[in-house]
């Protein structure tokens, strides 16, 4: 087994150092209990303190499981009072959001038909302007050959 390691595998090779020593104590901790097991296995008292140590140890872990399922639905509360502000306040902003778009779309439609009513105007004055233009065109026209007759009755 290599032991050497390098910043890189810094990680790996102290997580693979814990993982070993935890087997090591797991190993000795059934080699104690086998050696006490052949040593005060014929024993009543032995019998009696394994018997109360086995009832501690049961104690002792349901009162840990009940710590952790108070803490674990604590956590649970939590992140759903956090969750349950979050969604308000997406609905909030999006409540928001929708009022002032609204209101956007109010003004853009206003404009619009504002804009309309403009260029209508003018398409109305461009019209004018179209049939003044045209009548001042004709009066020219009549002008200029007015004067092109007038000028062949003097020769």
């Amino acid at each position: 087994m290599n032991w050497n390691c390098n910043d890189d595998d810094k990680k790996k090779c102290t997580a693979l150092a814990t993982r070993d020593l935890v087997y090591i104590c797991i190993i000795f901790i059934f080699i104690i209990i086998f050696l006490m097991t052949i040593t005060m296995g014929c024993s009543s008292l032995s019998n009696q303190l394994f018997s109360f140590a086995a009832t501690l140890v049961s104690i002792v872990l349901s009162i840990l499981a009940i710590i952790m399922t108070i803490y674990s639905e604590y956590k649970n509360e939590r992140a759903a009072n956090s969750l349950s502000l979050a969604i308000n306040t997406i609905e909030t902003v999006s409540r928001n959001l929708r009022e002032q778009t609204d209101a956007q779309i109010k003004e853009l439609k206003d404009l619009n038909k504002e804009i309309r009513k403009e260029f209508d105007k003018i398409n109305n004055k461009l019209d004018s302007m179209d049939c003044k233009i045209k009548i001042f065109v004709g009066n020219l026209k009549d002008t200029s050959s007015w004067i092109d007759n007038s000028g062949d009755k003097d020769e």
